[in-house]
Order: structure tokens, then C-alpha cells, then sequence
């Protein structure tokens, strides 16, 4: 569940545009599997606050993640060319082009 929640999370924070994820994803909150929650009571809907020491590197984790999107000015919701495939394939054939 860990792995899934940090490639979930950097999929989000290092994708375009701006990000959107769930209050309590940082620390693997899961609702106990309930898809549509909104009617259900505390029981289901509380954050459980230990699972942030539980799960304190997913946390971090995610920290690191937003910390990374802000020093690359990645919060704005301006293209990053230097993650589109354009960028990418470019880079890649002037490495091929110098390589012969």
C-alpha cells in the first residue's frame, strides 16, 4: 500500500496543472474502503491521527514531493517543457547524434 500511495502521490505533484488529492492521502487514509462516504458518521469519515507516525514516510514522503514542485516553480499551472515528450525526445536524439 506504501508504494502505491508514493507513485499515486508523485503522479499527482509532478504532473501539469494543479494537483488534487484526498485530506489524509499523506498518511494512507483509506475511509475503510467506503467509496461515498458523505452520509456515513465519524466512524468512517475521522481522520485517525496516529497514522501519521504509522506511516511518517509516506508522509514525508509527500512532503519532499510538494517541497520539489515549489522550488521548481512547478505550482504554477504553466507547462513544464522539461517533463513533455517533446523535451524528452529532443534530448534524446541530440544524445543519439553526439553518440556517432
Amino acid at each position: 500500500m506504501k508504494k502505491m500511495q508514493k507513485l499515486g502521490g508523485a503522479i499527482i505533484l509532478l504532473s501539469e496543472g494543479i494537483p488534487f488529492f484526498q485530506c489524509g492521502q499523506e498518511i494512507c487514509r483509506t475511509k475503510k474502503g467506503d467509496e461515498n462516504s458523505y452520509n456515513k458518521d465519524d466512524s468512517i469519515n475521522e481522520i485517525d491521527w496516529t497514522w501519521k507516525e504509522t506511516y511518517n514516510d509516506v508522509f514525508q514522503y509527500y512532503r519532499g514531493l510538494i517541497s520539489l514542485r515549489k522550488a521548481h516553480g512547478m505550482q504554477n499551472a504553466e507547462p513544464m517543457p522539461w517533463l513533455t515528450i517533446r523535451s524528452h525526445s529532443w534530448k534524446l536524439l541530440k544524445a543519439v547524434s553526439h553518440s556517432q
